[in-house]
């Protein structure tokens, strides 16, 4: 016998904001416009994970309908969601995607997160895949073939268009340090290790913007995917590193692709990590040891024969379309069973 929906309570809904991706399949015609982020998976919720009821006395769980990023810029809003969860002694779901690391100042909170360090993971959060587009999905997937030394890529955003981007990257590290550095920092510091070593072959595609928001793209948004999904399936390992956030979407989007990252850990939480093995599909390198990047991807590739980088291949494809696609993600979580270990404690 197939377990219940989660039965959950969100009031009106006459805000002008996004709702949460998995409620769409129970308000379809509330589809919008997204961005880069986020367009695609709207689609990926085909059916419906909860239930809607009107009484709130009847839910499992308060639902905040849409997006935090929204939602916290209306304090009276939430007060009056705290002030009901309060009265029926329910919890609050809520969605908090992006790359804030800040506390969610919603009481009662369950909060799906993608961004925060595992040493400051509070006990109410919940890691979630990032939006990540399903770049395999009408695709014919085949591993890549085993060769002498690992052809590393990377294609995107590492260098500058001009003097003053690169004296505003510059002034931006004095006041970081460790894991805490900006994305960019350690990303151009893996690339720079991995071409001045010969143990690995470099595909690398380096471009002087971003390339995920349509403000800063540089060039056709059709030929920038083109070329970015191409060069994570022409190598063996796709160089992975958090950007602003402290979480990777190129991590989750290389794995749709059934190709291997690696990952340079700068204390990432990851999610669903207590039922994923990640270390069988993945090259894990922790920041601390970020020196090491060439001589770890080469001992680890050379350890693997033909057939078991074929295995990891596929089983990264697997695990994305089971557990880390989004539809899916919610649908293993959106449970009594998995809530409860995150209910707050009054």
């Amino acid at each position: 016998m197939e377990n219940p929906k989660l039965k959950i309570y969100h009031g009106s809904l006459d805000k002008p904001w996004p709702l949460v991706w998995f409620l769409l399949a129970n308000y379809p015609a509330k589809k919008t416009h997204y961005g880069r982020f986020g367009e695609a998976v709207q689609d990926y919720f085909s059916e419906a994970l909860v239930e809607v009821v009107s009484d709130p006395a009847l839910a499992d769980y308060l639902l905040l309908p849409y997006l935090y990023n929204q939602a916290k810029k209306d304090p009276v809003y939430l007060v009056e969601f705290e002030a009901l969860a309060k009265q029926h002694h329910k919890s609050i779901i809520v969605v908090y995607p992006g790359d804030s690391s800040e506390a969610v100042t919603l009481k009662h909170a369950i909060v799906f997160r993608n961004s925060q360090y595992q040493s400051q993971l509070r006990p109410n959060e919940i890691i979630m895949p990032a939006l990540a587009d399903d770049l395999g999905l009408n695709q014919t997937l085949a591993p890549r073939q085993k060769g002498g030394r690992p052809v590393i890529g990377f294609c995107g955003w590492a260098d500058f268009r001009n003097l003053n981007e690169r004296l505003r990257y510059y002034l931006k590290l004095i006041f970081q340090c460790g894991p805490a550095r900006q994305g960019l920092w350690w990303r151009r510091k893996a690339l720079n290790l991995l071409r001045q070593s010969k143990l690995v072959v470099t595909n690398f595609l380096i471009r002087h913007s971003y390339s995920g928001n349509e403000k800063t793209i540089s060039l056709d948004q059709a030929t920038a995917r083109r070329e970015y999904i191409d060069n994570i399936l022409g190598s063996d390992l796709t160089l992975c590193v958090k950007g602003d956030g402290n979480f990777s979407v190129r991590f989750f989007e290389v794995l749709s692709l059934g190709r291997l990252p690696l990952f340079l850990d700068t204390d990432c939480p990851l999610p669903l990590a207590d039922q994923i093995n990640y270390d069988d599909f993945i090259v894990r390198l922790d920041w601390t040891k970020a020196d090491q990047v060439a001589s770890l991807v080469a001992e680890t590739y050379q350890g693997w024969s033909a057939e078991e980088f074929a295995r990891r291949q596929n089983l990264a494809r697997a695990t994305f379309v089971e557990y880390l696609r989004l539809d899916s993600f919610f649908a293993r979580t959106l449970t009594r069973d998995f809530l409860q270990k995150y209910e707050p404690q009054d």
